[in-house]
């Protein structure tokens, strides 16, 4: 059984190497350095987490474990479709960077990479799987937080991912690293770095297997996966798979299956893994006896049994933006005996959706609901109303997980309104979705389901923004801010948002939230000190931007806060002291030209001519180095930090499509219906 699990898992292996290189030659891609990021996308990067529209996954294991600096292979896999999404054609362009952060937030070691593909030859590959970034990084030992961030060039559509590395000091006779590795088995588009080595990728890939990013693994089965154990001899091992709440399903046997070196100090041990039959995700951890090494976990997702399928093939995430298409569901009559009918067409719409006809189960539904107002207009909203209730509480009363799925159902239905000019409606799918959420989190088990159900409300608030609603959004958001209150970047995102909506005693109140959180946060007191000046406090307002412009810090905040500065100092008359502050900061913007054009104007107002002229001469040819505007992006609503965890939530929301299932099992919610 052993042999024949292995023996499929390397032909899989095989056959996806063999599948890439032809669907993809190496002509089609090209990996090469570049330069740094854009501030925006370093704010980003100094944020950690996870997060944005680009569905991405990551993992990283040491190549050899000794005392000094170890080789670090980081797999990064990202998905095709969210790639290709709102993408024109032509060249694929993706920026890839990777900081290894330390402890104290020290930077140990960094890389910047341009992928460029051409969708031309393939863009079919890409389709079907993703693209995946292999790159290379020499680390000593330590605690290491390793945060990826990807962009599309053009369409702007980015990802963040962050995931934990420790590196112990090797040390004598016992192991002293331990690391849950499943091979992947899925073609992807690989992207190698040119820093890593030809050679030592394909004898990974030929005699271990490339480690899988987020593995997919066939619940009620074996699965095949690896211990990599270094630092001396390996211990004893045991396996478990736990779920958020830390429940264990079933226990999790392993049988040993033999082992190879994958270089100093470093081995991989192969094993046969028995799964449970519940699906889901879990994660899955390696320990020894006491006192010996415990891997960090490795998140996983099982599913039934599949051949070489990756975490991004299990539902595809696409918005919901197709023209309605026509339904075979008649329009009810004016009479209050369809009202059957009306639930059944509920119960269908859900039973699709939870089937994994995602697009399709929303078209129908919206068609349905519009041929209802048709029909009746002054009395269907009310019977379908009634109908949809009972529907919905009949499901989540069944199954509490089904709440999450239903609201990302309601997202859909939203926007597929909205896309059909159909403000009631969508309003109406708006507030069910909302509605959903605040129970999700009403009745949350745990912090970790209270963090899911804000992080959903963020980006429903997101959505809301992008339909032109911010005083709607900052409703959502302040409901996702109290349920979560230790986050200090939503509780300045709520106040950019206030702001926005020129709500300015709401947002000082968000922004002193965030302040007594983080005292130092640059982007709060930026914020902060412009409604001091707004309420009319002059003097507080300047201090605050002095202190701003005081800190030796080159970020587009110092732009603005340079910027907010002199135009009361140039409303004055101070012209020698706005040109001073205007030097300070223009040093560490060079690239910026809007500081050197106000430097040039107030050394000439300062009687300083050839000073004046020389700052004109640099302002010319400068060379912006942001990605917007600094001042544009002070005035943007926060989409990128609203956005950062859809991606996430939409993935969790399928993954429970199966909970949604069971609680429609009896309701004739299974996709065919009654009517």
């Amino acid at each position: 059984m052993i042999r024949l699990l292995l023996r499929r898992a390397a032909l899989a292996t095989l056959a996806a190497g063999a599948f890439c290189a032809a669907a993809a030659s190496a002509s089609d891609i090209e990996v090469r350095p570049i330069g740094g990021t854009t501030a925006q996308m370093a704010a980003l990067l100094a944020r950690g987490g996870d997060g944005g529209p680009l569905r991405a996954a990551a993992t990283a294991v040491p190549l050899a474990l000794r005392a000094g600096s170890m080789p670090v292979l980081v797999v990064v896999e990202v998905d095709g479709a969210s790639l290709l999404d709102g993408h024109p054609g032509g060249r694929l362009g993706i920026e890839a960077h990777l900081y290894a952060v330390a402890a104290g937030g020290r930077i140990a070691a960094a890389r910047s990479e341009g992928i460029a593909i051409d969708l031309a030859r393939a863009g079919d590959a890409v389709a079907t799987s993703g693209v995946r970034w292999l790159v290379p990084l020499d680390l000593p030992p330590g605690d290491y937080a390793l945060r990826v961030l990807l962009r599309e060039r053009r369409t702007g559509s980015f990802g963040l991912r962050e995931v934990r590395l420790l590196l112990p000091s090797p040390g004598d006779g016992a192991a002293t690293f331990l690391a849950a590795v499943v091979p992947s088995t899925v073609a992807w588009v690989d992207a190698p770095s040119p820093a890593l080595e030809p050679a030592t990728l394909e004898r990974l890939a030929a005699e271990i297997g490339i480690p899988a990013a987020f593995p997919v693994l066939p619940a009620g089965s074996a699965a095949a996966i690896q211990a990599w154990v270094g630092g001396g001899s390996a211990p004893e091992l045991a396996a478990q798979l736990t779920d958020s709440r830390g429940a264990s399903p079933a226990p999790a046997e392993l049988e040993p299956a033999g082992a190879s070196p994958i270089g100093e100090g470093l081995q991989a041990l192969r094993f046969a893994l028995s799964l449970p039959e519940r699906q889901g995700l879990q994660d899955l951890r390696l320990a020894g006896a006491e006192g010996t090494p415990r891997a960090l976990p490795q998140r996983v997702v099982l599913r039934p049994a599949e051949e070489a399928v990756a975490w991004n093939q299990i539902a595809r995430v696409a918005p919901v933006t197709a023209a309605t298409q026509s339904t075979s569901i008649t329009p009810p009559l004016a009479s209050k005996a369809d009202r059957r009918r009306l639930r059944a067409a509920y119960d269908r719409a859900f039973g699709r959706f939870a089937r994994g006809e995602r697009v399709d189960a929303v078209l129908e539904l919206a068609a349905f609901e519009q041929g209802a107002l048709d029909s009746d207009r002054r009395r269907a909203m009310g019977w379908l109303e009634a109908a949809e209730a009972e529907a919905l509480a009949s499901a989540v009363a069944r199954e509490r997980q089904a709440l999450l799925p239903l609201s990302l159902f309601y997202r859909d239905l939203h926007a597929t309104h909205l896309e059909q000019g159909r403000i009631g409606l969508a309003r109406r799918s708006e507030r069910i979705a909302e509605r959903l959420l605040v129970q999700l989190a009403e009745t949350a088990a745990d912090d970790e389901e209270r963090r899911l159900a804000a992080a959903a409300l963020e980006s429903l608030a997101g959505e809301l923004i992008e339909v032109g609603a911010p005083g709607r959004a900052a409703d959502l958001l302040k409901r996702s801010a109290d349920l979560v209150a230790d986050r200090v970047g939503i509780w300045v995102a709520l106040g950019a948002l206030y702001e926005h909506d020129q709500r300015y005693a709401d947002a000082a109140l968000a922004l002193d939230r965030a302040l007594v959180l983080q005292p130092r946060h640059r982007e709060a007191r930026l914020r902060r000190a412009r409604l001091y000046g707004l309420a009319g406090d002059a003097k507080r307002c300047a201090a605050e931007l002095d202190a701003l412009l005081a800190e030796p810090v080159a970020d587009w905040i110092g732009v603005v806060a340079a910027q907010e500065r002199v135009r009361a100092l140039f409303a004055e008359g101070a012209f020698a002291a706005a040109a001073e502050r205007l030097a300070a900061v223009s040093a560490r913007h060079p690239g910026e030209p809007s500081l050197g054009i106000a430097l040039a104007y107030a050394l000439e107002r300062a009687a300083d001519r050839a000073g004046s002229r020389a700052a004109i001469a640099r302002a010319a040819v400068a060379d912006r180095a942001y990605a917007q505007a600094p001042r544009k992006l002070y005035a943007e609503p926060p989409r990128l930090l609203l956005a950062a965890g859809r991606a996430e939530v939409e993935t969790a929301a399928l993954l429970r499509l199966d909970a949604l299932a069971a609680a429609l099992g009896a309701t004739g919610g299974n996709g065919r219906g009654s009517g």
